[in-house]
């Protein structure tokens, strides 16, 4: 018996996805397979080969329609019967033990008698929505002696959980690039394609002159020495407003104008004989 073991390392709140042990068993004409996956929020097909080699079809996709080609390659069974001149809107069954006659699941593990010269057994692990598809690969070969010699082929690497925007969970992200120091991974749509993921520098930290590293954030710290003498400039203007207004309140009136004396003439008459019809007053 051959047992190969991956393990995924997690970094929190996102359940993992993918392939983490097969072991196989040659017995004359067959072979006893028996794997342990976990499923995480995706949905697992277990694909049996109708060639020699896999391809995962759905890797670039953007949804479900590339189940119709995944199927003119490889087999499973359930999945054939779900899948019509259409593209499929959502995955239904058990897509495990479903996959072809003869294959049984008990919780995160399954068994499966094959025949002897299977080239490999695969599974895919979708994510509707939003959609990626992940897949892992254990390939067979008879030696001489009758023992099955297996080569795992997964491209899974460190599971990183990242918030997805809009939706209210998190998603167990694989990234083969190198996280920068101070830095965190972000929600990258293309990320299973290629496994390169965005990042995001730590709360403290910017980008640096390069742009490929975080460095510690720069403030501007305003000594204390300035600040104590711009307090002191703006009690002495609120001062120096203060006594202008109220010098201007006691400020004593000006003196009111002299007066313009009215012109008077007095007559005197010499005679003592006049009398008041003698008298005759012109007026201007």
């Amino acid at each position: 018996m051959l047992f190969v073991l991956m393990t995924m390392l997690l970094d929190g709140g996102a359940p993992p996805a993918g392939l983490l042990a097969i072991s196989a068993t040659a017995n004359g004409t067959s072979m006893l397979v028996q794997g342990t996956y976990e499923r995480g929020d995706t949905t697992p097909i277990l694909m049996w080969p109708r060639k020699d080699t896999w391809h995962n079809h759905c890797r670039a996709a953007a949804d479900l329609c590339c189940v119709r080609d995944l199927l003119m390659d490889y087999r499973n069974d359930e999945l054939q019967n779900q899948q019509g001149p259409r593209c499929l809107t959502k995955l239904r069954g058990d897509l495990v033990a479903g996959s072809m006659p003869g294959v049984t699941t008990s919780g995160r593990n399954f068994t499966a008698k094959i025949p002897i010269d299977t080239p490999f057994v695969a599974m895919m692990f979708i994510h509707e929505n939003p959609f990626y598809a992940l897949d892992s690969v254990q390939t067979f070969n008879l030696r001489t002696d009758g023992s099955v010699e297996a080569h795992v082929v997964i491209q899974n690497n460190i599971c990183y959980s990242v918030e997805v925007p809009g939706r209210p969970f998190k998603v167990c992200m694989h990234c083969n690039n190198l996280l920068k120091s101070n830095a965190h991974f972000i929600w990258t749509p293309t990320w299973y394609i290629d496994y390169v993921c965005d990042w995001k520098c730590d709360d403290g930290f910017e980008p640096g002159s390069l742009g490929n590293q975080c460095v510690p954030a720069t403030t501007t710290i305003v000594p204390l020495q300035t600040i104590a003498y711009g307090i002191c400039g703006v009690v002495v203007v609120v001062l120096g407003i203060g006594m202008m207004l109220q010098k201007s309140e006691t400020k004593a009136p000006p003196p009111d104008p002299p007066s313009t004396p009215v012109k008077s003439e007095m007559i005197q008459f010499r005679e003592m004989s006049i009398t008041p019809m003698h008298i005759r007053v012109k007026m201007n």
